[in-house]
């Protein structure tokens, strides 16, 4: 945070609230927009996660959003490492996050399946997503 370029409260000019929380205890409304970017599989529990940045946003704000997701346990290792387990505890699955995503009206979404430095796809992929939240 002391070297964030928002850290005197704006950024481009507009007032910014920079907050230095877990996504999981969030307890905020009426916010005009929501980054959130790689997020999701570093905390504990993703429904709290999701269920918090939507009531965080008024209607007709704005998510800016990437994650990740893995459609099994592994994802693209063959097996899960303990490192793994214990920096990316969540392996949300695709369906998860594209029920999320109904609630908002894309303004611009791209889904890519994710590939191993050998070029091996993995049972997973990303998600950019820009959007504004349904009323």
């Amino acid at each position: 945070v002391a070297h964030c370029s928002s850290r005197n409260g704006t950024l481009l000019g507009k007032p910014v609230t920079l907050l230095a929380i877990g996504a999981e205890d969030l307890d905020i409304e009426g916010m005009d927009t929501v980054i959130s970017i790689n997020v999701i599989d570093h905390v504990q529990d993703a429904l709290a996660m999701l269920r918090n940045t939507h009531r965080a946003l008024k209607t007709g704000g704005v998510l800016i959003w990437h994650d990740r997701w893995f459609d099994t346990p592994f994802g693209c290792r063959d097996q899960v490492q303990n490192f793994e387990v214990t920096l990316h505890p969540m392996r949300p699955r695709f369906a998860l996050i594209e029920h999320f995503l109904t609630h908002f009206e894309p303004l611009y979404m791209n889904v890519r399946p994710e590939h191993t430095p050998k070029g091996r796809q993995c049972d997973g992929g990303n998600v950019y997503f820009i959007g504004k939240k349904k009323g």
